[in-house]
């Protein structure tokens, strides 16, 4: 089901043509947010039109945010609710223009398939041209963020880390058929994966998770536990995940990338955590050790 918002333009004139164009920028909006619309008509003869009417109807969910720019020849809009108004008393017979106006998205616009479409239909009781009096214009709601991390802060050649997807369905009606894709980095041993509930490894870089559905402004948290091999102590790795649904919104994706020390750096018993700080003390106090030498 789709989000339309219908536009009329209604004149009273002997052979006229009247034309019209409608498109919205952006075409992926994340709700709340804004769409701008423009409306673009034409007066293409014979006969300019009298008493013309443009009436936009905005979708559910959306309000009116402001008139940008308009041609003399019209007033408005008058907004009685979802509906917009503009008036001009007459136009010439070669006349065109645009009226470009904002519309807010709110938390409230539902649709199942993600799409706000806009529909403009410009119309006369003698047009000689039907064929150009409709256009359309779709934006997508952006329902998917998604964000990727790692734990702990440092992570430790051969030793266990956790990699983490959240994925957020900030859209008020269900992300469904949910498919998230982890392709994980060149260096974390294969052996050594172990995906969190409901994930398919392919055994040498790639785990799946299939969500029959994410519910609105929900998040839910993906985990994979791995190692790297110990020859990766020094490198940097980049994890990146991918998540879509059968919404109408494109894939998102986010990367997430950490480096290993070497396990040699820590001592018995000593976690990464514990080593880190060490490292901070032993250069604070060979600062200060540096410092007392120099004042001698």
């Amino acid at each position: 089901m789709c989000i339309r918002d219908r536009a009329y333009v209604f004149g009273q004139a002997s052979t006229s043509d009247l034309a019209v164009t409608k498109t919205v920028e952006p075409a992926l909006v994340l709700a709340p947010g804004v769409l701008t619309y423009t409306l673009a008509y034409a007066s293409n003869g014979p006969a300019g039109p009298v008493d013309v009417w443009i009436t936009d109807t905005l979708p559910a969910g959306t309000a009116f945010g402001g008139l940008l720019s308009a041609p003399p020849a019209w007033s408005g809009p008058t907004v009685n609710g979802q509906t917009l108004r503009w008036y001009a008393p007459l136009l010439a017979a070669d006349d065109s223009g645009t009226i470009v106006f904002t519309a807010t998205v709110g938390s409230a616009a539902v649709s199942p398939d993600w799409l706000l479409t806009n529909t403009a239909t410009i119309t006369t009781t003698t047009d000689s041209t039907p064929d150009n009096n409709l256009s359309a214009a779709t934006a997508i709601l952006q329902g998917l963020q998604i964000a990727k991390s790692h734990y702990p802060a440092t992570v430790t050649a051969a030793w266990d880390f956790w990699m983490y997807i959240d994925l957020t369905n900030t859209a008020t009606s269900p992300a469904t058929d949910v498919v998230v894709t982890d392709i994980l980095p060149v260096g974390v041993a294969a052996y050594s994966v172990q995906p969190g509930q409901g994930a398919a490894f392919d055994g040498v870089n790639t785990v799946v998770w299939n969500l029959p559905s994410i519910g609105p402004n929900s998040t839910v948290r993906l985990s994979i536990k791995a190692r790297t091999y110990s020859t990766q102590a020094g490198n940097c790795l980049t994890n990146l995940a991918v998540a879509d649904s059968a919404q109408a919104a494109p894939p998102v994706s986010a990367q997430d990338t950490f480096c290993a020390v070497s396990y040699t750096h820590l001592r018995a018993h000593e976690t990464v955590l514990d080593l880190v700080c060490r490292l901070l003390l032993e250069k604070k106090n060979k600062t200060k050790t540096e410092k007392h030498s120099y004042q001698r």
